[in-house]
């Protein structure tokens, strides 16, 4: 059985203000721990390592599974490889 309830539109606004600014908190605590540690850092995303290394998206997996080059940051189902990373695995000659 289903129930109203009534609540002030101030209560409403505070409880929402409360669930955006903890979301808020979580991603900018994400974006954060994408900030670069050097100038030269870069990110790839999925596709990106793909279209580099002429694979298909399900062969980056693959690799990550097996430890072949080193898990992703995420942030939300965004994906993203450092780039020192990648260009690592790619100069030491284990892909591509």
């Amino acid at each position: 059985m289903s129930k109203i309830v009534v609540i002030e539109q101030s209560e409403l606004m505070n409880i929402i203000n409360a669930i955006v600014s903890s979301k808020t908190d979580k991603i900018i605590d994400q974006v954060q721990q994408l900030t670069p540690l050097t100038n030269n850092s870069k990110y790839y995303t999925r596709n990106e390592v793909a279209e580099l290394c002429k694979v298909s998206t399900q062969t980056i997996w693959e690799w990550r599974r097996k430890g072949i080059i080193r898990p992703p940051k995420t942030i939300g189902r965004r994906v993203l490889f450092l780039k020192s990373d990648i260009d690592d695995v790619i100069e030491k000659g284990i892909i591509n």
